[in-house]
C-alpha cells in the first residue's frame, strides 16, 4: 500500500506571496505544549536540507515560527532537546531565494532545521529576530496519535527541600561575569553552573537564595532561566531582555545540593548575581503578608535626583522585623543607571532595578531593615520611583517555605491545556480580565499553602504600555506587580499570600499574554 504522510507544517504559498492578515502574537509549530509524533524532515521543494548546506542527508522535523512583524536579519536561534543542546540551522527571507524566500517573506517567517532527526522528549525552541525573541516547548511523542495535540499532564512541583526560614546577609556581588568575578560570560545555548554557597557570608547549608539577576550586554533578545540544575532544563523563564539591554529580576532561587545554581541564554551575554539573603533549615524569619501599601511616589513628593540617597521609614514594620519585600518601579529615567534598595549604611555594590530611558521596570527586592526599620534607596541617575510594601519577614515558628525546582502554572499562550491556561484558551487576557487560579492542592503544591513565590511574565506583544496584578482573591485588587510596555516581554518576581481556600487571581489592565512560574510555597 502507499506510504502514509503526515503534514507537520503547511505554508500557503498563494497567500505567501501575497497580502496576508496581520498577526496579534508569533504563530509556532509544534506549539508551545504541544505534542508530536513527528519527529523527522521527508520531502520538500525547494528542499531546505539543501539550503543548510547538508547535502541530501536527512534532517530532524521543522520547527516554524511565524512572526507578526517582519524582520531585519537573519534571525538567530537555539534548540535543546533530552540530550541537551541540538544543531540547528535557521532559514529566512535573508537566506533564501526564489520561490522559498518569496514564502518566508510573506509570512515573516522562520525556520529551525534540526540536524538530526528527534527522538522522544522535550525539546525547548528560542527564535530571536531583530524585533522579538519567542520560546517555547513541545513534546516529541512517536507513539502519540497523529497530528499535533495536547501534551500531557501539566509540570508540577518538585520540592528540593523541607520547609525552611529566611535569613539576611550583607548585600554582595557573587557574580559579575565582566570581570570574571565569579564567572565568566554566559555562551549562547549552553548551561553555566555556578557555584554560590561557602562565601561571602551564604552557608553551605542554604537552600535556596533571594537573588537578583541582571543581564548585560546582550548579543541579541532573549532570555535567562536560572534553576537548582534538575534535568531536564525547566520551561521557565526568570527574566526576558533586548539586544543590548541591562535587565534585572528578582528571584527566589532553590540550590542543588552542592550549593549551585544553573543558568541558561540563547544568545551570549554578561550575568550579574547579587544576594540579600537564604533559605535554611536553621533559618528562623518567615514571610508575614500585608495588604499591599504605597511608601514612595517621587511622582508627587519629589523626583530623585542622581547620586543621592533617600531613607525610607517603613514605620508599620512588625517589632522584631528582620527584612521587607517590597516592588520597586523605576518611571522615566534621565538615562541608563542603576537603582539599590539596602539597609541603610555604607551603599553595597549591588542593583535592584535598572532604569532604561522612555520605560517603566519594576523589580521585586528582598532586603534587609535598618536598626530604626527603614531602608535606604541610591540611584545613579535621576528617576521617579514607586515603592510598594507587601510583606515582611519576622521572627515566627510558624510552617516555613519550601523551595520547588520552579514549573510553570500558568501560560496563557497554550491552546489545548485548560490546566495551564485556566479557562483563556491561548486567547491573551482581556483588558480588564480577571482569572482565578488555585494553586493550593494542587500538581504536589500542598493544601496547607498559604503563599507561594513566583515569577510572573507579560509576554507576547501587548497592544499597550499597562501593567499586572496577582493578589489572593477576594480581596481588593492592589498595587501592580508587573508594569510593562507595549510589545515587549517584561518579568517580575513575586510572593503572594492565597486567599483562604487557597487561590490567587490575576488581572491585567490591558491585552496580554501572563506566564506565571513557581519556584516555591509557604504553609
Amino acid at each position: 500500500s502507499a506510504a502514509r504522510w503526515h503534514s507537520g507544517a503547511t505554508l500557503d504559498i498563494l497567500r505567501g506571496l501575497g497580502q496576508r492578515r496581520s498577526l496579534s502574537a508569533p504563530i509556532l509549530f509544534p506549539g508551545n505544549g504541544t505534542v508530536t509524533n513527528l519527529t523527522k524532515f521527508i520531502a520538500e521543494s525547494p528542499n531546505p536540507v539543501q539550503m543548510c548546506g547538508w547535502g541530501t542527508t536527512g534532517a530532524g522535523l521543522p520547527v516554524i515560527a511565524m512572526m507578526p512583524e517582519g524582520f531585519s536579519a537573519n534571525p538567530t536561534a537555539s534548540m535543546t532537546g533530552p540530550s541537551g543542546p541540538i544543531e540547528t540551522c535557521v532559514l529566512s527571507r535573508h537566506n533564501t531565494t526564489g520561490s522559498a524566500q518569496s514564502i518566508l517573506q510573506g509570512d515573516n517567517a522562520a525556520v529551525v532545521m534540526p540536524r538530526s532527526p528527534l527522538t522522544a522528549g522535550v525539546y525547548t525552541v528560542s527564535v530571536t529576530t531583530s524585533a522579538r525573541s519567542v520560546n517555547w516547548s513541545f513534546t516529541v511523542d512517536p507513539s502519540a496519535s497523529d497530528s499535533v495535540a495536547a501534551a500531557g499532564p501539566p509540570p508540577a512541583a518538585g520540592p528540593t527541600s523541607g520547609p525552611n526560614g529566611w535569613e539576611p546577609i550583607p548585600q554582595a556581588r557573587f557574580v559579575d561575569s565582566r570581570i570574571a568575578n565569579g564567572a565568566t560570560k554566559l555562551l549562547a545555548g549552553v548551561t553555566k553552573r555556578i557555584r554560590l554557597t561557602g562565601r561571602l557570608g551564604l552557608p553551605t547549608d542554604a537552600t535556596a537564595i533571594s537573588g537578583n539577576f541582571t543581564v548585560v550586554n546582550p548579543a541579541g533578545a532573549g532570555f535567562l532561566t536560572v534553576w537548582n540544575c534538575s534535568n531536564p532544563t525547566p520551561v521557565v523563564s526568570t527574566l526576558n531582555f533586548g539586544n543590548g539591554e541591562a535587565v534585572s529580576n528578582a528571584a527566589t532561587t532553590p540550590l542543588d545540593s552542592s550549593g549551585d545554581v544553573c543558568l541558561f541564554s540563547p544568545v551570549d551575554a554578561d550575568i550579574l548575581i547579587d544576594v540579600s539573603g537564604y533559605y535554611s533549615a536553621a533559618a528562623t524569619s518567615r514571610f508575614a503578608a500585608v495588604v499591599p501599601e504605597r511608601v514612595l511616589d517621587t511622582r508627587s513628593s519629589g523626583r530623585l535626583a542622581g547620586g543621592v540617597v533617600l531613607e525610607l521609614p517603613l514605620p508599620a514594620a512588625p517589632q522584631g522585623a528582620t527584612g521587607a519585600m517590597l516592588n520597586v518601579t523605576s518611571i522615566n529615567p534621565d538615562g541608563l543607571g542603576f537603582v539599590t534598595v539596602y539597609p541603610c549604611g555604607d551603599i553595597p555594590p549591588t542593583s535592584s532595578v535598572n532604569p532604561s530611558g522612555g520605560e517603566v521596570r519594576p523589580n521585586t527586592v528582598t532586603t534587609a531593615l535598618s536598626s530604626n526599620r527603614s531602608v535606604c534607596v541610591y540611584s545613579s541617575t535621576g528617576v521617579d520611583l514607586i515603592v510598594d510594601v507587601f510583606g515582611y519577614m519576622v521572627p515566627s515558628s510558624a510552617t516555613g517555605f519550601t523551595p520547588s525546582a520552579p514549573f510553570r502554572w500558568v501560560d496563557t499562550r497554550v491552546k489545548w491545556s485548560a490546566e495551564v491556561n485556566f479557562g483563556t484558551g491561548g486567547q491573551r487576557l482581556g483588558a480588564g480580565q480577571v482569572i482565578t487560579i488555585q494553586v493550593a492542592g494542587q500538581r504536589g503544591v500542598p493544601s496547607s499553602a498559604t503563599a507561594v513565590s513566583f515569577n510572573i511574565t507579560a509576554t507576547d506583544g501587548a497592544d499597550n504600555n499597562g501593567y499586572i496584578t496577582a493578589y489572593p482573591c477576594g480581596s481588593q485588587a492592589p498595587t501592580s506587580n508587573l508594569n510593562f510596555n507595549a510589545g515587549k516581554a517584561v518579568a517580575n518576581g513575586a510572593m503572594v499570600a492565597l486567599s483562604a481556600g487557597g487561590s490567587l487571581c490575576v488581572y491585567s489592565s490591558v491585552s496580554a499574554h501572563a506566564i506565571i512560574d513557581i519556584n516555591g510555597w509557604w504553609g
